[in-house]
């Protein structure tokens, strides 16, 4: 069960294509959003994933199903295979925050306490137990799939023993043909959320950073955000999108609102960062990497002087890149097919 989280989709949708890869019988289920993603698997649509909806959705049709894998988000998939006696294994597509979601500012805010509230809802309707935390519903799974690099975790985050780093489910495509226009000078890529973060201010201003520095800057944009409104310096390119593959290699500097994907292809890259996050998970994310020393945070309306003076830091100072590259070695050495054993060994 595939959720539209922006960075979300393609991730599940790779474990979905290493299943079948290892000779699984895999149904994806998702919004009409994500089928493109879904090419060639057997896509199933599901227009409601609010929880009671959905759980509605699926019960009744696990009948045959080994095991229910979904987006931890995805609450009513996992209320669904409790009602159904279907053992289930939730994907946590970034680092691990379920510890975040219990009594925690985070967990008291308004929006938290309605998916709370939406999930009892589901519960109560098939007779279940209320949880008292988002994190006891996640947590409720047989596993709990983490999908990022257990080197990239801080060292103070102790799951509990149903929690598995499976690894972060990166795009392996051959590396395409782009290459920089000037291979005098670093490249720095920008590359900012592929949904609507409101983040065509913050593209404004790292244009005009980028053109005060002795760089070639690559900018993706991606399907949000109208690359007309854009009047690029002469040492920025702008395009739509890039595979990671083909871009990575050249690269000196990632700019990034620090999505996980993002910033987990540029550290397999060996590649430091400049992290502006904008909402979501990607503070925490950003976290883990000054934690790690391969690159620096800035807030996401810090004014142009501070986005040049940032991207100027983490151009000059080595220890960035070479804090990279360790963390390069470390998520290289993974296999990226430890999901499926995590799935398969749940089924029990």
């Amino acid at each position: 069960m595939v959720r539209d989280g922006g960075g979300t989709a393609p991730a599940e949708i790779r474990v979905a294509r290493r299943l079948v890869a290892h000779g699984h019988r895999v149904r994806v289920v998702g919004p009409p959003t994500v089928a493109h993603l879904a090419a060639g698997l057997d896509f199933h649509v599901v227009a409601d994933t609010e929880p009671a909806p959905l759980a509605k959705h699926l019960d009744g049709r696990l009948d045959g199903v080994d095991i229910v894998v979904a987006d931890c988000m995805l609450f009513g998939a996992l209320i669904a295979a409790t009602v159904r006696d279907v053992p289930s294994a939730a994907l946590m597509p970034t680092v691990y925050l379920a510890d975040r979601l219990v009594g925690s500012t985070l967990a008291a805010q308004p929006h938290w306490v309605r998916v709370r509230t939406a999930i009892n809802d589901a519960r109560r309707g098939f007779g279940l137990p209320e949880v008292a935390a988002v994190t006891e519903q996640i947590l409720a799974a047989d596993r709990v799939l983490v999908l990022t690099s257990r080197a990239f975790e801080l060292p103070e985050v102790c799951p509990p023993a149903n929690v598995v780093y499976a690894g972060p489910q990166l795009d392996d495509s051959p590396p395409g043909q782009w290459g920089p226009k000037w291979t005098d000078r670093p490249l720095v890529v920008v590359s900012l959320s592929t949904s609507d973060q409101d983040q065509a201010d913050l593209l404004h201003r790292l244009l005009a950073a980028v053109g005060e520095l002795p760089v070639h800057a690559l900018v993706t944009l991606g399907p949000a955000v109208d690359p007309a409104q854009f009047d690029p310096p002469d040492n920025t390119s702008l395009e739509r999108f890039v595979p990671h593959s083909a871009v990575l290699p050249h690269a000196a500097l990632v700019a990034t609102h620090a999505g996980h994907g993002t910033v987990m292809s540029a550290l397999r890259a060996g590649v430091p960062l400049v992290c502006i996050p904008m909402g979501r998970d990607q503070y925490d994310v950003a976290a883990r990497v000054r934690h790690h020393g391969a690159g620096i945070s800035v807030p996401a309306d810090a004014d142009v002087v501070t986005l040049t003076g940032a991207i100027r830091r983490v151009l000059a100072e080595p220890g960035y890149t070479k804090a990279a590259r360790h963390m390069a070695t470390a998520i290289t050495a993974e296999d990226p097919d430890r999901v499926v054993e995590a799935i398969v060994t749940a089924v029990g």
